[in-house]
């Protein structure tokens, strides 16, 4: 429990950071995966979505998206929430194959 504490004093520091840097992609990254830590997929994915908003081409966190897509689908696929396992995880294929229409669709 003190460790879940210690993650969310980092996202309140790095979302302190965010509002002073608002185009700084680092921080947006660095926090997505302290949310990654946190299981919190929902925030990870939002916050990796707003780094392809500031600078589209940029690969290597479009391949991110599509990890943590399947880390959220195994998620809810282990709480037995097989419908939306399989729709996170037919998402996660579309960025694992370069579909990157899937940003405009979000």
């Amino acid at each position: 429990m003190c460790e879940n504490n210690e993650y969310s004093k980092a996202v309140n520091k790095l979302s302190r950071a965010i509002a002073l840097q608002p185009l700084n992609s680092d921080l947006f990254e660095r926090r997505a995966e302290v949310y990654v830590t946190l299981r919190n997929y929902d925030l990870a994915i939002a916050n990796l979505q707003k780094i392809l908003s500031l600078k589209e081409d940029n690969e290597a966190v479009f391949k991110r998206l599509g990890q943590v897509h399947c880390l959220h689908g195994e998620a809810l696929y282990d709480e037995g929430r097989y419908g939306q396992a399989l729709e996170v995880y037919e998402q996660a294929a579309q960025y694992r194959h370069g579909d990157k229409s899937i940003i405009m669709k979000r």
